[in-house]
């Protein structure tokens, strides 16, 4: 047995756990650690854009049957008034179209790439802060300019109190008014009901407004972006007159949602008809635009280039552990054609070598996971909703590795069965 053990093809001193975790198995298992990472990154990408594609409760809103038209009236420096007349005619005109169950317009919808954002404060809580060194106060909210049927149009539910009227949004009411989500009412109104309340900015807007605004209604908590799909940012919002930005997207909800494109043909020729200088810049379908979100696109892009560099990774692991494995049986040869010459069946000698592949792939595995979750959770600052240590990303992922190293084990452990053993002792 000691002569056998000499002739094994690798230095007979440095021991089994010396040859198992010799510098070149580290490397291969170092490689196939990575591939794991790699794999589950670009898992937890493609989950993350799959979710987003996933409409109704989970963004709060609905895109069937949703058309944006997205108007830049800055281009022509076209006057607040004539801003107003204008875009509110393409909204009546819009109306009037059959099929048309609510038009509205908006300074911000969901998904925009780019968003505003304010501080509320209770009326009664405290004056307007100003200056660059005053503390950061009351609750931050994403709001927007908006007319009637704006919630209707993309299918966020008015919870309590009401719209706002066309007197408030076309040239603003005796009092500022201002609609809130439940994320907000619930922020700055704990255990109260918020309609009839009261609040005013923390600071002054862009207009200089300090105002104090009466809650007129409260919608439903809704996603403005991926960024916050798990746990929505509060909104808060206010008539088109009160807060005007020439910068407006049109809303139409059609009952024709199977149709919508070419439904939008018919939008864009009456418009044109109504007011052929029109400053559009595009007119998409919801899903369409959702699809423009530079967060999204950045999912998108990482999913496919953690896939690419995920499948490089498998395949030079697997070339790694085929090549690790024939030098081995290489090396070895003598040593097993000895095996089966003092009654090894050929059975022995396949699971001999695939069971060392097997459980470097298990130690391998094991390193990877923890690299993986790792990994998941730095990422978890994208993906609010994908699980950073996702079960099924992870598992499916192992598999697929598993199954390619011992796929690259295989025919190795199959060319030592075939090994004569007349032929291994001629061999120096």
């Amino acid at each position: 047995m000691h002569d056998l053990k000499g002739q094994v093809g690798e230095t007979a001193v440095v021991g089994r756990w010396n040859r198992f975790f010799s510098g070149r198995h580290l490397m291969v298992m170092g490689q196939i650690a990575l591939c794991l990472v790699m794999l589950f990154s670009a898992g937890l990408f493609v989950r993350a854009a799959t979710k987003e594609g996933k409409q109704g409760a989970t963004t709060g809103f609905s895109t069937d049957g949703v058309a944006i038209t997205e108007m830049d009236f800055s281009l022509a420096r076209t006057s607040q008034s004539e801003v107003m007349r204008r875009a509110f005619a393409a909204v009546e005109r819009l109306r009037r179209l059959p099929g048309v169950e609510s038009a509205a317009l908006t300074t911000l919808v969901p998904y925009n790439s780019s968003i505003t954002t304010t501080r509320l404060v209770r009326a009664e809580q405290a004056p307007v802060v100003t200056g660059s060194n005053a503390p950061a106060t009351g609750t931050i909210g994403i709001y927007s300019s908006i007319s009637p049927g704006y919630f209707k149009s993309i299918g966020v539910r008015i919870l309590r109190g009401r719209d706002f009227t066309e007197a408030e949004t076309q040239t603003g009411g005796a009092t500022p008014v201002c609609i809130i989500d439940e994320g907000m009412a619930e922020k700055l109104f704990v255990g109260e009901d918020a309609i009839g309340r009261r609040v005013r900015y923390a600071e002054p807007t862009a207009r200089g407004a300090s105002d104090e605004m009466e809650i007129v209604g409260i919608v439903n908590r809704h996603a403005h972006g991926m960024e916050d799909r798990g746990k929505p940012v509060p909104g808060v919002y206010v008539p088109l007159a009160q807060e005007f930005n020439p910068v407006l997207f049109l809303t139409v909800r059609s009952a024709n949602k199977g149709s919508l494109i070419q439904e939008i043909g018919g939008y864009r020729r009456a418009l044109h008809e109504l007011d052929p200088e029109l400053p559009i810049l595009q007119m998409i379908t919801f899903p369409a635009f959702m699809e423009k979100n530079f967060t999204l696109r950045m999912v998108d892009l990482g999913a496919m280039i953690f896939g690419v560099f995920g499948g490089v990774a498998l395949l030079l692991a697997s070339v790694g552990v085929y090549g690790l494995k024939a030098y081995a049986v290489e090396r070895r040869t003598r040593e097993i054609g000895i095996r089966i010459a003092l009654g090894a069946n050929r059975r022995d000698v396949f699971s001999l070598v695939m069971k060392q592949g097997a459980l470097q792939t298990l130690v391998a595995l094991a390193f990877g996971l923890g690299l993986s979750i790792l990994v998941g959770k730095a990422l978890a600052a994208v993906f609010f909703q994908v699980n950073p240590w996702d079960p099924f990303t992870l598992a499916l992922s192992a598999a697929i590795l598993t199954g390619a190293t011992l796929a690259a084990c295989f025919v190795p452990a199959r060319r030592a069965t075939r090994v004569s053993p007349l032929r291994a002792l001629r061999t120096e």
